[in-house]
């Protein structure tokens, strides 16, 4: 039954029931199928997979939060080894939070006048409707370069982001 199926994967993945060579082959096959539960009858020919809402409702409250749990530790431990790997490669923190900022905004800035950046433009492109507006909770909004107060009403003013640090 799919239970079993779960707690065997629980077992395997997450308490490291086996030795870590094998725990590390499961963790490695549960990250190639997405995080997800590959199908009960284990057929090469299946491509089904058991997503959270189907985990969720097979399992107890209990179970499924230690399933859960198990999905963040393979997150974590992915992580993990993908940070090492940057390491050995001799990439820098400032090379990988670049290289992150950079996936995470792609429409990232920077200013014209002295290179500061990255600059995160939300919103509308009409920078000058919400600049010196008071925000909810204090403060203003400033949509000025932080570094040398260049602004220009509109987005198309300013750079594209370059991916140095500034």
């Amino acid at each position: 039954c799919f239970r079993s199926h779960a707690r065997a994967w629980l077992d395997a993945v997450v308490t490291g029931g086996e030795d870590s060579a094998a725990q590390a082959g499961h963790v490695a096959r549960h990250r190639g199928n997405g995080g997800m539960l590959q199908c009960i009858h284990r057929d090469p020919l299946c491509s089904c997979f058991y997503g959270e809402r189907d985990v969720a409702l097979c399992l107890g409250d209990d179970e499924f939060a230690r399933y859960i749990r198990g999905r963040e530790q393979v997150m974590a431990h992915h992580c993990r080894e993908e940070l090492v790997a940057r390491q050995q490669r001799g990439q820098t923190e400032e090379a990988q939070t670049r290289e992150y900022l950079r996936s995470v905004y792609p429409d990232a800035l920077q200013c014209p006048r002295c290179g500061h950046g990255p600059v995160i433009v939300d919103g509308c492109s009409d920078l000058r409707a919400h600049h010196g507006q008071r925000a909810q909770g204090g403060g203003t909004f400033s949509n000025a370069c932080h570094a040398c107060g260049f602004f220009s009403n509109e987005r198309a003013q300013w750079m594209h982001w370059d991916g140095r640090l500034r």
